[in-house]
């Protein structure tokens, strides 16, 4: 349990890193259940097909997640390692930062 509370705690942190990216509202975390709640340029949230495009994406990178209505969430198992956690973070960040989130569609930035 004490590794599962490190974890979500570093996990948390790294995904606070993206909140300069500007379709990230903001980050939600219990433990290691963790949301990264999206937003378009106009400030209204991310629509669920955005959120999915994007679910897409991360999948093809090999990143795990589960898409809803406008949030990525993230639940991995209580042994996750911080290398595995990079390894969600930093592909999460190029996509992120790779793309824009307007007018319901998910454009090249």
């Amino acid at each position: 349990m004490e590794q599962a509370a490190a974890s979500g705690a570093y996990f948390r942190d790294r995904l606070n890193e993206l909140r300069n990216i500007a379709s990230v509202k903001e980050i939600r975390a219990i433990g290691l259940m963790l949301a990264v709640v999206l937003i378009q340029e106009d400030g209204a949230p991310a629509t669920p097909m955005q959120v999915f495009q994007l679910f897409v994406k991360l999948r093809e990178m090999g990143v795990l997640s589960y898409s809803a209505l406008s949030s990525l969430v993230f639940a991995p198992a209580f042994v996750i390692t911080r290398e595995e956690i990079d390894a969600i973070v930093e592909p999460l960040q190029s996509i992120l930062n790779g793309v824009r989130l307007r007018n319901g569609v998910v454009e090249a930035a």
